[in-house]
């Protein structure tokens, strides 16, 4: 009967020391796959960026592209995106300040969900054209970042489908042809591709469009 009892506890001291690895693997998990941020606080302010160049932020790498046209890569002389002391996008300063360029933020592993403050200066035609890309899809349109609230984009071989979602206000009284807002991209959790995720998107407008705290998670 001892000897059973001692058993009895051996198992039961195994069972409790597998539960407890397995309840700090889960842990770690929820840890790792958490959200990362850049706010562009390293680079000096002024600090420029021209098309080639890259910025390596904490989760990603940022490419910068040159900007296209419905006719083409634009012509426009030395564009460049620019770290600057600024709150137009609402986040603390700095932040990065880009026109006739496109930021391309490749993560470090395709994520599931990516947010970024924004601030667009429409102008007084409201037609600014635009450059956006997702999962290997690329768009180009004129008029505001809220055209693509809803949609979703991305190619299958490439990540799949993300849903792209745009909270805008615009701001009248202040900078009446300023909009600011939230953009959110979210892998679409309908389709259940081995590879599912976001790899890469690309931002890029016609007119100055600033960008802060652009968080990923995994």
């Amino acid at each position: 009967m001892k000897r059973l009892k001692q058993q009895q506890s051996a198992i039961a001291s195994r069972t409790v020391a597998v539960m407890g690895a397995f309840i700090l693997a889960l842990s770690g998990s929820v840890v790792y796959a958490g959200t990362q941020c850049y706010d562009f606080s390293g680079p000096a302010p002024d600090t420029t960026y021209q098309v080639g160049q890259t910025v390596n932020a904490k989760h990603s790498v940022i490419h910068l592209h040159r900007f296209q046209t419905e006719n083409g890569p634009s012509t426009t002389p030395n564009p460049e995106a620019r770290i600057v002391n600024s709150v137009l996008s609402q986040g603390q300063v700095p932040s990065l300040s880009i026109s006739q360029i496109v930021t391309q933020v490749v993560p470090q592993k395709r994520v599931q969900r990516v947010t970024l403050k924004f601030a667009e200066n429409t102008g007084l035609g409201d037609n600014q054209l635009w450059n956006f890309g997702v999962n290997g899809e690329q768009r180009i349109w004129h008029g505001q970042l809220a055209h693509l609230n809803g949609q979703k984009m991305g190619q299958a071989n490439v990540g799949g489908r993300v849903r792209v979602s745009v909270d805008a206000v615009p701001d009248s009284q202040t900078l009446p042809t300023w909009v600011r807002g939230t953009l959110t991209l979210e892998a679409d959790p309908t389709l259940p591709l081995p590879n599912r995720g976001i790899q890469t998107f690309s931002i890029g407008r016609s007119s100055t469009l600033n960008i802060d705290d652009v968080c990923v998670t995994e």
